[in-house]
């Protein structure tokens, strides 16, 4: 190798090493992403898939088919369901209502339904059979030989068995049918095989078919949504990160972005141009490439022809870019607060590819039915729209969820942007100057250090209690409280600090005034009706919740002693999640800006720590009350006295309800006017605590 080309590639290396955020970025950060991002995937899949072997199939039988039901019910997988009169089958199917149907080929109530091409697609005959009763066999001896076997019938039970490729349970209650009904199979075929000597040949007593109803476009549309996300992803990355690079990363390089703010305009306008041209360029891209690959996919491109031709249509179109656009906008002010932030056009290449990978890991999700697009996935950005247009494509999702994603979407996207604009606006951005580290020790650095801490303990505590739970029950309960919510919180504090505060003062252990626990006691029991009789039943009117957002916590106290259940759903969230919240967030916040900023704050991250859109009014609007409990009083013990009284109440008070009812309606006339008094009180004994006690800390400079 020529001399020259090797000092110039040590020159190299050794520029390469100085940069070190260059090689930790470009080759050791995916290293270490990838091995977590899909840890994280496997372990919900693997969390998924425990969960969905716990549920029964739930299975109709009709006509002849009703042979079957006393095995099917002491197999205990199976849930058998009877429709109503006048329901029909796919509609069941369609809806997620029923897992499968089993019926006689040719029966008079699916005769229609069987031979339906628009609805069915036979997946052909499978060579295993049903089990048939003892009479529908014939058999004959061989004379001079020990053997037998089965006289043929000239027309066999055939059986069908209808189910929804796209749907799991669906997929779940076909395996579990074949299954149960090859082993009745094999046991009649052995009781035949000891009747009739021990040796012989029996042909397949009964065909068994299977059904797939879902249509071919719903298939390739499930197909299709899991590789369509990565196409988006990668198309907006790149049109996003050219746009914002060389619109502000490459214009520092120039020199030219300190001549185009001398300029006689407000800098603002040139923030705003700037954004407009990369969010827009943005969205412009992503919606193109969404036609742009929709008619690769209907042309039969990508997938088998015409596999998307009936599931491409304008409404379907129109739907996708409700959630493409938010996506844009998104991403587009991701990149441009990157490129913001670099000091280089380099600097901001390298940025990029981190948080690429984060990005496709949320779109990692889409691939695989173990991560359901709820209430709690719809508020994270990215993963809510890759999961959406998988279900979209599906045929599995409901207008409103459109409408969640795309609006959450939409606020991040504000929220972002807003920031970034802020930030283009900066001296230090125009001259050059390096900018202040995200997380100085200032007032402003303190508070998005604080910030973030809240919302990584937010989703630590949803994500990793649930697994706690879902593992240990009740156990896994208590050390995501005990265990926890007390790490999070010291980790809180060490990577926030204290200040010159001690940690009593900063979480406000110190005694409160007799009224102040006075008043806690009685508005937590006078806020209840409002809230349970009240918003919930006039939000259950504009947002529904699913019926199966209970059926947890009910599970997780069946058959506890009430003690326990004390305990467990009262007592301990009072302490534990009062001494993170309103303790350490409230007390960082108070400290590093204005109470009512603190107050809110720490209402909207508790309103959030249920990751449920149908929580968090009922939740944040609790949050408040505790954050001015701690204020008014400088204590923390009247906000866990409220908590501990309101859950122990709710918990305490449905059990002996069932067995000892009230003499008067608990959401009568009665009850509210009681409500009323009780608040009237507990507001009165709040606001008489003097305004001289030690409720407002000492701030820093």
């Amino acid at each position: 190798m020529n001399r020259t080309v090797l000092i110039l590639l040590r020159k190299e290396l050794l520029e390469l090493r100085a940069d070190r955020k260059a090689v930790i970025l470009g080759v050791f950060l995916p290293v270490f992403l990838y091995p977590l991002l899909f840890f994280f995937t496997s372990t919900l899949e693997k969390r998924h898939e425990r969960q969905q072997q716990d549920l029964p199939s739930r299975v109709v039988l009709l006509d002849a088919a009703r042979r079957f039901a006393p095995s099917l019910e002491q197999d205990g997988r199976f849930e058998l369901v009877s429709l109503g009169g006048g329901d029909d089958a796919d509609a069941a199917l369609a809806q997620g209502r029923v897992d499968a149907v089993l019926f006689e080929a040719g029966a008079d109530s699916m005769a229609a339904a069987a031979g339906a091409d628009s609805m069915a697609t036979a997946a052909g005959v499978d060579s295993m059979a049903a089990a048939a009763g003892a009479d529908s066999m014939a058999t004959a001896a061989a004379e001079g030989h020990g053997t037998f076997e089965a006289a043929r019938s000239p027309s066999p039970p055939h059986y069908l068995i209808r189910y929804r490729r796209t749907l799991e349970r669906s997929q779940l209650a076909l395996q579990r049918l074949r299954a149960h009904l090859e082993k009745v199979r094999a046991e009649q075929r052995q009781e035949a095989y000891r009747r009739h000597g021990g040796t012989g040949v029996l042909d397949s007593l009964e065909v068994l078919e299977e059904v797939d109803v879902a249509t071919a476009e719903e298939a390739g549309g499930a197909r299709a949504g899991r590789r369509l996300v990565y196409l988006l992803l990668m198309t907006l990355f790149v049109s996003g990160a050219t746009l914002a690079n060389d619109l502000v990363a490459g214009e520092k390089e120039r020199g030219t972005i300190e001549t185009l703010y001398l300029l006689p305009v407000p800098r603002r306008d040139i923030a705003v141009a700037k954004t407009l041209v990369v969010v827009g360029g943005t969205t412009i891209s992503g919606v193109l490439s969404l036609v742009s690959i929709s008619a690769c996919y209907a042309a039969g491109w990508i997938d088998s022809p015409g596999a998307l031709a009936g599931t491409i249509s304008p409404l379907l179109l129109a739907a996708a870019v409700l959630l493409v656009v938010p996506l844009a906008l998104f991403l587009g002010g991701l990149l441009l607060g990157i490129s913001t932030f670099a000091r280089s056009l380099k600097e901001s290449q390298q940025l990029v590819l981190p948080a690429m990978i984060i990005c496709f890991g949320a779109g990692i999700l889409s691939m695989s039915q173990a991560v359901r697009l709820d209430s709690a996935v719809a508020l994270v950005p990215v993963a809510n729209v890759a999961l959406a247009i998988r279900d979209l494509l599906a045929g599995q999702i409901r207008p409103l969820s459109i409408v969640l994603v795309s609006g959450s979407s939409l606020l991040w996207s504000a929220l972002l942007l807003y920031g970034v604009t802020r930030q283009l606006q900066r001296e230090e951005m125009v001259l050059g100057f390096d900018p202040e580290p995200l997380f100085a020790p200032t007032r402003a650095g303190r508070r998005r250090a604080i910030l973030l801490a809240l919302s990584l303990s937010v989703l630590a505590y949803f994500y990793l209690g649930s697994l706690l739970q879902s593992r240990w029950n009740t156990r896994g309960v208590l050390i995501s409280l005990w265990g926890l919510l007390p790490l999070l919180g010291a980790l809180s504090l060490w990577f926030v600090g204290t200040g010159n505060r001690s940690l009593r003062e900063l979480l406000s252990l110190r005694a409160a005034p007799s009224r102040a626990l006075a008043a806690a006691v009685l508005l937590a029991w006078g806020l209840m009706l409002p809230m349970m009789g009240g918003w919930m039943r006039l939000q259950a009117h504009f947002l529904p919740a699913p019926e199966s957002m209970g059926e947890d916590l009910q599970a997780l106290f069946t058959g506890l002693p009430t003690w326990k259940i004390f305990v467990l759903g009262a007592l301990s969230p009072a302490i534990c999640e009062e001494l993170l919240f309103r303790g350490v967030f409230l007390g960082l916040l108070r400290r590093y800006g204005s109470e009512r900023a603190a107050v809110l704050t720490t209402a909207v991250f508790f309103g959030l720590i249920h990751l449920s859109i149908f929580r968090f009014v009922p939740t944040a609007v609790l949050g408040v009350l505790l954050a001015l409990l701690v204020v008014r009083s400088a204590s923390i013990l009247p906000a866990m006295l409220f908590h501990l009284s309101y859950n122990g109440t709710l918990l305490l008070g449905q059990l002996l309800l069932e067995d000892h009812p009230l003499p008067f309606a608990v959401d009568g006339a009665l009850a509210w006017a009681l409500s009323l008094v009780l608040l009237a009180t507990g507001a009165v004994l709040l606001r008489s605590i003097p305004v001289s006690s030690p409720s407002t800390p000492h701030r820093t400079p």
